[in-house]
């Protein structure tokens, strides 16, 4: 074994020696501990044949050469126990303080002796000797080497320190950050997969949260889509539709829909409600799909699905079947309300083409005077018609708007009694000779 190695050797030695000794016997000088330690020192440096401490120049008069850090060295040449405190490097042989990054010495270290690096700059990983910077996906704080992040977290540099968790709108594997494609989302936070957007979604953008309800008149009936379909394009003429299949709900303007949810145009003489419903116009009524035009003596006024009877029909020639009015009447009439009345204005009788507008004919009770119809005195019959008033004669009498005269009723008069009667009331007004008259009647004397 040469000089060198058994040097080695003893500095190795005495590094550990001088700490025990310094634990235990804090005030034993530095000489009688080396003293004592001498043949333990001598049996571990020593060669085949030994050395003694002296012959390697090893003391504790360190100062020198060295500073009062160094509590043994060999001589001038280095020091075996280096008490220095560093912030980066230390060079135990000097028992000097160096920055471990000067000169290209170690890149990134922190801590270090002049063979290798115990700690390196955040973002870089301790390897055998040296330091590595991590990369993307991995991590150090400096006093281990680049380590791969956890599921659903992710560095986005290199160098990184910790790595962070997954925001939503991504996934995150082996480290790796990667935006949720179109017609995916993820809303929930450190997640290594995204969702597909379901059936009546759709998003056309990367790296999104949540996915986008398809619009009115829109519709998508798969899963995992950028955009949304037409309504439209499913069935023609569709205005909405059930957003995850596309059936139509309601056609456009102009159109209905149809028992097999197609869109078909209105029929003539009608309208399409909300893109649903017929309605016929007035004057027609529905029948299954096709609005009918009322019959004669009839009329709807729209929307209808049968039509009502004309209550207008008397004299009328032309009647609305929009409406229950009529349009044109019969020669001598006029429309009044909607209703056919008649030019005459004669009460209790008629006018002839003759009379014009005054009476031409009286009714029963009435007779005819001056072109007016005046209602028949008591003691008189009105036949009506042309005819004027009969005076009750003989025996007879009658009450006001009487038609004919009638027999006397009071006593004996129809026995030939009485002999003069009240063409009005009927009571007697004389009697027979063997008679008197008494109250209304005759009375035997």
């Amino acid at each position: 074994m040469n000089k060198e190695e058994k040097n080695s050797k003893k500095i190795l030695f005495f590094k550990s020696a001088f700490s025990l000794v310094e634990l235990m016997i804090s005030l034993i000088t530095i000489s009688v501990v080396v003293s004592a330690l001498a043949p333990i020192i001598t049996k571990k440096l020593g060669g085949k044949n030994g050395v003694s401490i002296m012959e390697d120049n090893l003391t504790t008069y360190c100062e020198k050469k060295f500073t009062s850090d160094c509590k043994l060295c060999d001589g001038n040449k280095r020091c075996v126990v280096c008490e220095k405190s560093c912030p980066s490097g230390k060079d135990d042989d000097k028992c000097e303080c160096f920055i471990c990054t000067d000169d290209d010495f170690l890149p990134n270290c922190m801590q270090c002796n002049k063979e290798k690096c115990f700690k390196c700059e955040g973002g870089y990983g301790l390897g055998n000797r040296d330091c590595t910077l991590c990369p993307i996906g991995k991590y150090s704080d400096g006093t281990f080497e680049c380590r791969e992040c956890s599921q659903g977290y992710y560095t986005a540099t290199a160098g990184s320190t910790t790595c962070t968790l997954c925001e939503v709108g991504n996934k995150c594997n082996d480290g790796i950050k990667t935006q949720c494609l179109p017609g995916s989302y993820q809303n929930n936070s450190g997640q290594t997969t995204c969702n597909t957007c379901p059936a009546g979604t759709c998003q056309p953008n990367q790296g999104q949260s949540t996915c986008t309800n398809c619009s009115t008149g829109y519709y998508q009936d798969q899963t995992g889509q950028t955009l949304c379909k037409t309504c439209s394009s499913k069935t023609l003429n569709c205005a909405e539709c059930v957003a995850t299949n596309g059936t139509c709900t309601r056609c456009n303007s102009g159109y209905y829909l149809a028992a097999n949810k197609t869109c078909q145009p209105c029929p003539a003489n009608g309208q399409c409600t909300n893109g649903n419903t017929i309605s016929c116009n007035a004057g027609y009524y529905l029948s299954g799909t096709t609005c009918i035009i009322c019959p004669n003596g009839k009329y709807s006024t729209g929307g209808a699905t049968s039509c009502l009877t004309s209550t207008v029909i008397s004299q009328c020639v032309t009647y609305s079947k929009t409406s229950n009015a009529c349009s044109a009447c019969n020669s001598g009439y006029h429309i009044s309300g909607g209703k056919c009345v008649s030019d005459c204005t004669c009460s209790n009788g008629t006018c002839t083409a003759s009379s014009g507008s005054s009476c031409g004919s009286c009714n029963a009770g009435y007779y005819l005077s001056n072109g007016s119809c005046v209602r028949c005195p008591a003691g008189s019959a009105c036949s009506g018609g042309t005819a004027g008033k009969k005076s009750c004669g003989g025996l007879t009498w009658s009450g006001a708007g009487a038609t004919s005269c009638s027999w006397c009723w009071i006593g004996n008069c129809n026995a030939g009694i009485c002999t003069e009667v009240n063409h009005t009331s009927g009571t007697c007004k004389k009697c027979l000779g063997c008679y008197y008259l008494s109250g209304e009647g005759c009375r035997q004397k």
